[in-house]
């Protein structure tokens, strides 16, 4: 009969065997994780938008009436957030970020504003004077109230995006790291409110889309953005003031819009720059834009009363376009690398946020997580594991010789066991003739 330690050798020597070498380990083990976690993996995907309005204006009588030039050609600026849904550069944002209005005379007050602000500057310039908050008032009202009449005129409008990721600088300005952006898709203002807008880039940090039918009053949101009442606060460094904020609440009710399309109502705070920032569910998926607030009766922003574009419309779009919902390499391998960073196995951290950059060198995170693990090292806080050692080729090796060497082993030891001596006569019971 065949025996159990030989059945044994064999079942190992299958499993050690198999018809395909075993894929190398992955890092990631990581199901759940905290809040600073799951915000953490997506704010990579999350931009600053810089969105800029260039125009010729020329308002009649403007000299008779005021000594002021009546033609100038002038840039207006505006920020807004947005956050990638496709490794190709593809971004969303909401539809008044890139200047959609239905009612064009939403972009003619934007401009004419920037003509008066521009006319203050031209008498401090020329004059060293300056022009009064009342003498602004009545220099717009009358160049509003020409425009109605259909004297004034604005023309040449053009419109240009830039975006950033991570650390912002220098709001209403286009620094060098700042990246041209193209108009895909939009929807005006007063319709659904959003925007695709894409960069010339590839392996960009994306955020997955969830589903905002599932989405219940009472369920935990975060909201990721870039707040004017922050970017432009005097008191914070410029080395931090446009470093993404995040802000949390729950998804209040679910309301309809005028245009019968579905709102999401949050107590989660959010302020003018906000505007088409993500917002995501606790399992990090994006489940809503952020888009308008409240006004109340005495001109007051009503900070707990705000208002989101479900995901769902946001599909709709990038359907509609084309555009498919996925993530990349880059988003592996810093998901990798962070869980490793969070296990402090910082040296095999190290490796995987440079593969990060290695993908997508202006990963805004990256490089910051490669300083912390180096600093985590120098305080002698690091984990090494066998892992982090062979490497998972190695690893895989190991797990493949291991079982081959205990099923030879075993086997050896039976068939030693086995092994019966050579029978010998004994001298006694010879035969003799």
């Amino acid at each position: 009969m065949i025996g159990r330690g030989f059945l044994i050798g064999v079942l190992l020597l299958h499993i050690a065997l198999p018809v395909s070498i075993p894929m190398p380990l992955q890092y990631s083990t990581v199901t759940e994780r905290t809040s600073s976690q799951t915000i953490a993996l997506v704010r990579p995907s999350v931009v600053y938008i810089l969105s800029f309005l260039r125009a010729d204006v020329n308002v009649p009588g403007m000299e008779e009436e005021f000594g002021l030039p009546s033609s100038l050609s002038v840039i207006t600026g505006a920020t807004g957030t947005g956050f990638v849904i496709n490794p190709n550069g593809y971004i969303v944002t909401n539809g008044h970020v890139v200047w959609d209005w239905e009612n064009e005379f939403n972009i003619v007050y934007y401009v004419l504003l920037q003509y008066v602000n521009d006319l203050a500057q031209l008498v401090e310039q020329a004059y060293g004077g300056t022009l009064s908050q009342e003498e602004m008032g009545l220099i717009l009202n009358y160049a509003l109230q020409e425009y109605l009449a259909g004297n004034a005129r604005v023309a040449n409008i053009q419109k240009s995006f830039f975006v950033q990721f991570g650390a912002a600088c220098c709001a209403f300005e286009t620094p060098e790291e700042a990246i041209p952006a193209n108009l895909v898709a939009s929807i005006p203002a007063e319709e659904k409110d959003l925007a695709i807008i894409k960069i010339d880039r590839t392996n960009v940090p994306t955020v997955l889309l969830g589903d905002s039918d599932k989405v219940l009053a009472g369920d935990g949101i975060f909201i990721l953005g870039y707040p004017g009442v922050v970017t432009e606060h005097p008191y914070l460094s410029e080395e931090t003031d446009l470093v993404p904020t995040v802000t949390s609440g729950i998804i209040s009710a679910v309301r309809v819009t005028e245009d019968g399309s579905t709102a999401l109502q949050t107590d989660a705070g959010i302020s003018w720059g906000n505007s088409g920032g993500p917002a995501i569910s606790e399992e990090g998926e994006v489940i809503g834009v952020a888009t308008f607030g409240t006004i109340g009766v005495s001109g007051e922003l009503l900070t707990e009363w705000n208002f989101l574009r479900p995901s769902n419309l946001v599909k709709e779009l990038a359907q509609a376009n084309g555009i498919d919902n996925v993530q990349g390499p880059t988003d592996v391998a810093f998901r990798e690398a962070m869980d490793l960073f969070w296990a402090k196995r910082y040296s095999a951290a190290i490796s995987k946020f440079e593969e990060v950059l290695s993908l997508y060198p202006e990963h805004p995170d990256a490089q910051n997580y490669i300083d912390k693990s180096q600093e985590g090292i120098a305080r002698g806080e690091g984990v090494i594991t066998l892992v982090d050692i062979l490497g998972p080729v190695g690893m895989t090796v190991v797990l493949v010789a291991v079982p081959v060497i205990v099923g030879v082993v075993i086997l050896t030891l039976y068939f030693l066991r086995r092994r019966r001596p050579v029978e010998t006569i004994p001298p006694s019971m010879e035969f003799h003739q």
